[in-house]
């Protein structure tokens, strides 16, 4: 019988603590998340607008929103050759990343398909869940580091009836078949 690997699902994902200045918002109608490091790597160096992305807000067990949006990745100082980018994603405000606080930890996936996915979580259990979910081992994530994975380069592994039925209540499709 074939097998679902990860890398049908997501390319790859990075997990970190949101800081203060990430949950205010930066006009009515946007967040800006730091693009430092790990999330450069996630998203790359080529800018973006609009990309399609899905808000996932698992704030408590009885708190639990998925909402289709937004997101654009450009760097803000793409205009002054002397200084080195500092890269941004912009989301668009919604009722799940309205409700984000400073300390929540935040999952962002890419997917084979470009699309973005947000997963905030804000309780313990379940932010341990979400660690074992995407193979991050044990969260080391505090200020502005990022924990990432590369399931297209070597990490890839089997999602598995428990990891399938998990993606699925997050609202994020896992084919059924695919060949490796």
């Amino acid at each position: 019988m074939p097998t679902v690997m990860f890398s049908s699902v997501f390319l790859r994902a990075a997990v970190r603590r949101l800081s203060r200045a990430e949950t205010a918002p930066r006009s009515l109608c946007r967040r800006e998340l730091n693009g430092a490091g790990a999330l450069r790597d996630l998203l790359g160096d080529v800018p973006f607008e609009d990309r399609p992305a899905k808000f996932v807000s698992t704030l408590d067990l009885n708190d639990f929103i998925i909402e289709p949006s937004y997101v654009s990745w450009y760097a803000s100082r793409s205009e002054r050759k002397h200084r080195s980018p500092e890269w941004w994603l912009s989301c668009a405000d919604s009722y799940a990343m309205m409700k984000v606080g400073e300390d929540d930890l935040l999952v962002t996936g890419l997917q084979p398909d470009g699309t973005i996915i947000l997963i905030v979580a804000r309780d313990w259990d379940l932010e341990q869940e979400l660690a074992s979910l995407f193979c991050f081992g044990e969260l080391n994530v505090g200020g502005s580091k990022y924990q990432i994975v590369n399931f297209e380069n070597g990490s890839d592994c089997e999602i598995g009836l428990y990891r399938e039925w998990s993606f699925e209540e997050l609202g994020i499709f896992v084919p059924y078949y695919s060949y490796h």
